[in-house]
């Protein structure tokens, strides 16, 4: 752990003493600049003494853990590392502000370090001899960028299929009775996953008209999980979760739960239960209408388990056996290229660290991570030492945290910061990916390389982490690509045990990096947040603060300024133009922004000013812009035609999106477009330049007011996954003609008043899972060829016409036999009703 706050440390020194901050000494006095030269000298001195540490200290953190002089020394080295660090940032602010003081700290540290190298020598403090961690950063390119190619679904891990048909036959056996059913076992057996593939099945979707799932922390409070369970239930139908649900007391959540259950067959899953008053506290609101409504629960504790479940229906998740085991490491550990086959001269090593799993799923996949990327017979058996000396030296801990603490250990210092940062989200938080990055990058964890972005270095080493296991993916969005993650509660433990012992989340708040306030019930942030002059991270998101201070503009190291769906409208002077920032989430404030580092810039609102000025920000990834009027569509297509490195593209016309889009100029788009979003009137169709978008993968329209058939100029796409059209199309028909949308998954109809026929020829959209309709009450049909999407998974309706349902009811109901989940809702009397027709 010492490795990583110096690892963090070497990159701020690196980044201070870069050839660029030394310009700034050219506008100081020659007092001043005399000053920070002689501060530049001591923090290279500082540096060389703190790298000749970094080589030694990987190897001695371990140690550390049993050798009582060598813990001694690491602690020092950290406390000094840490010391350091304020000192850094301080002298960051500093460069901006000209105080005075910073020269003898840094005398005082310099020496301090000094010592401490030297008492190594004095006392011969040692390490483990040579590890296997790496500490070069490069060393992620031994894994696929994306870890998503190698962790799909679930649904074929080993040794589960047995076990996940006795559940499933115990959800559906007939019994009218509610039933409670438990599924227990010791950390790391594999509850949750089993019990999410048993609630994920397409035959559960299919039996249970309710559905919610809820993690339970060890401090609960009932209100919160009762919010949690309404949600969910409103999300599994794609429901629109009623305003106001985050204060309602729990006589009107008590309420609105009954009436969501009443006469339903409901599946509830209650994961991680530590103990059984929870639902004897609540156990009377499910009702119990005779309606094969079922309630799961996941515990670690057998008399937990034996106090919820009914009769006969506790499971006990037993340990793998052996050859199970060995399926599962080598399926992990030589994945991709060799196809999960063990190599012959690593067969011994590998042999012996499956025995010491001692068949516990979470120690197989975490060890098997660790050792995808080491090919060596000298790096397994590395491996297995380590894990013997930590299996020795901490007998009072259960094996898989000593198991984790070796695949902790083993990470290179850059990843360990940022796997003890995820560990401090609660549990079975969805972190999501793009947010982790931002967040570690604010907190100076991540280097600098050249020729790419920091954001695109912290995503090595999010992938990384993903592929030692030390992260789970939660969620991919619709083209595979991670977009959640979240860390097992057992290896969540092992790393808050670490944070405290190391101090990790020890810090001063005037020295506070991220501040993110995400959901979190305010409606204002005082002024003294304005001497936070190390804050790089501000997050309002989802709260009801209204105005800004006006302090903000002092915030020099700013990067994430993230607003969204907060009540913001207006931004305070001078905070548009800080130097460092990267990511700018808005609610239509009218603005120019000049950071040209800016790499995100969402919901800023046009005028004349704003479409000129943006074509300066080249780096942006990221653009969403509203309130365009037509007079500005082609100032605007010249601007975005200039940002070479854009992903994600949003545009709204003024009027709330329904007036003209003048975007015929936009040829060409830029080059790495993958996500497009437009609302506002075409003329008529799509523009000529759409063709060009070979790497699109998402398209949404809206309010396009076409009539020309706009799927002529999509199908040959070939990575585009979702089609939204939301009121986009006012011609009668639609043709998918033959072999066209390769790619698709994903296709929305939404709206489009005037369409009563939809054609999908031989070969169209052979890859597509879900499709909805929306609102077409024109169409009377199914659409032709439906039956031949082999690959679809979902058809959902919406407010559709009753002559369409009364086809699918009776003379269409073969042409969607084949499809797992049909279903259609609709308004009645106020309340949402579903059909179920699979």
């Amino acid at each position: 752990m010492a490795e990583a706050v110096l690892g963090s440390l070497l990159l701020k020194f690196g980044a201070i003493l870069a050839p660029e901050v030394g310009k700034s000494l050219w506008s100081l006095t020659t007092k001043e600049a005399s000053q920070l030269a002689s501060v530049q000298k001591e923090m290279r001195d500082i540096t060389h003494e703190l790298e000749m540490m970094l080589a030694f200290l990987n190897h001695a953190d371990r140690a550390s853990e049993s050798n009582k002089l060598t813990a001694v020394w690491v602690k020092q080295v950290r406390e000094a590392a840490y010391e350091a660090e304020d000192i850094i940032d301080e002298y960051t602010y500093i460069l901006g502000g000209r105080k005075k003081g910073f020269a003898t700290r840094l005398k005082e540290i310099k020496s301090t370090i000094k010592n401490i190298s030297e008492i190594k020598s004095r006392y011969d403090v040692k390490g483990l001899g040579e590890g296997s961690s790496s500490t070069d950063p490069r060393d992620t390119r031994s894994y696929p960028e994306d870890p998503s190619l190698f962790f799909r679904e679930d649904s074929d891990l080993v040794g589960m299929k047995s076990n996940k048909q006795v559940l499933i036959s115990w959800l559906i056996d007939g019994k009218k009775e509610r039933m409670e059913i438990s599924v227990w076992g010791m950390g790391g057996l594999g509850k949750t996953t089993l019990v999410a593939q048993v609630y994920k099945s397409e035959i559960t979707k299919q039996c249970f008209e309710c559905r919610a799932w809820i993690t339970v922390s060890n401090t609960y409070k009932i209100d919160d999980i009762l919010r949690r369970i309404i949600k969910e239930l409103f999300l599994e139908k794609k429901e629109i979760v009623p305003q106001g649900i985050d204060t309602m007391d729990r006589r009107r959540l008590t309420e609105m739960l009954h009436q969501l259950l009443q006469q339903k067959r409901y599946l509830i899953v209650f994961d991680d239960v530590w103990g059984a008053d929870m639902w004897n506290e609540i156990r009377f609101l499910f009702p119990d209408d005779k309606c094969q409504s079922r309630v799961m629960f996941t515990t670690r504790n057998q008399e937990t388990a034996n106090s919820l479940a009914s009769p006969g229906h506790i499971f006990y998740l037993k340990p793998l056996q052996y050859d199970q085991e060995w399926k599962l490491f080598c399926k992990i550990a030589f994945r991709g290229d060799i196809g999960g086959v063990c190599p012959p001269y690593l067969k011994e090593a590998a042999n012996a660290i499956v025995k010491k799993c001692d068949g516990l799923p979470l120690a197989v996949v975490t060890l098997a991570g660790l050792l995808y990327s080491k090919h060596s017979v000298t790096e397994w058996n590395t491996v297995i030492s380590n894990l013997d000396s930590m299996l020795t030296s901490n007998q009072q801990l259960e094996k898989i945290s000593n198991i984790l603490m070796v695949s902790f250990y083993d990470l290179p210092h850059y990843l360990k910061n940022c796997f003890l940062y995820c560990s401090a989200f609660p549990e079975d938080y969805p972190i999501g990916r793009k947010r982790i990055i931002r967040l570690w990058v604010a907190e100076g964890f991540v280097e600098q390389r050249k020729e790419v972005t920091m954001e695109e270095v912290a995503e090595q080493y999010f992938n990384e982490l993903v592929h030692r296991s030390m992260l789970q993916i939660a969620k991919t969005n619709e083209w595979g690509r991670v977009k959640e993650c979240h860390i097992h509660d057992v290896v969540r433990e092992v790393g808050i045990s670490i944070s405290k012992k190391q101090k990790f989340f020890s810090l001063g708040f005037k020295l506070l990096r991220v501040l993110d306030l995400k959901d979190a019930p305010i409606e204002s942030i005082p002024d003294t947040v304005g001497d936070l002059f190390n804050l790089r991270y501000l997050g309002l998101r989802n709260t009801k603060v209204k105005i800004l201070p006006k302090v903000l503009k002092r915030l020099r190291n700013l990067q994430t300024l993230d607003l969204a769906d907060s009540n913001v409208k207006e931004i305070p002077n001078g905070v548009t133009k800080l130097p460092n920032l990267r990511h700018v989430f808005l609610i239509k404030p009218k603005h120019t922004w000049v950071s040209k580092e800016l790499q995100t810039l969402q919901g800023i609102s046009s005028n004349n000013e704003v479409v000129r000025q943006v074509e300066n920000l080249t780096q942006l990834r990221s653009f969403g812009i509203v309130d365009v009027r037509e007079s500005e569509g082609t100032k605007l297509c010249a601007s975005i035609k200039k940002m070479k490195f854009l992903h994600h593209l949003q545009i709204q016309a003024t009027d709330t999106g329904k007036a003209p889009l003048v975007l015929e100029t936009l040829d060409p788009p830029p080059p790495l477009l993958q996500k497009l979003y437009l609302t506002g009137r075409l003329q008529g169709t799509l523009p000529r330049w759409f063709k060009s978008l070979t790497n699109l993968k998402i398209l949404w329209l809206k309010l396009s007011g076409m009539n020309e058939d706009p799927l002529l100029s999509l199908k040959s796409l070939p990575n585009l996954v979702v089609i939204t059209l939301d009121n986009a199309y006012d011609g009668e028909k639609l043709c998918f003609q033959a072999d066209g949308f390769p790619s698709l998954k994903e296709l929305w109809l939404v709206e489009l008043s005037h369409l009563n026929q939809i054609t999908m020829e031989e070969g169209a959209m052979q890859s597509l899972k879900k499709f909805y309709l929306v609102s077409c009450k024109e169409l009377k049909t199914l659409p032709q060829g439906i039956e031949r999407l082999t690959t679809l998974q979902e058809l959902y309706l919406q407010e559709m016409a009753e002559e369409l349902l009364k086809r699918m009811r009776g003379v269409d109901r073969q042409k969607i036999s084949h499809i797992p989940v049909v279903r259609h809702v609709a308004r009645i009397d106020g309340r949402w009703k579903t059909e179920m027709f699979s």
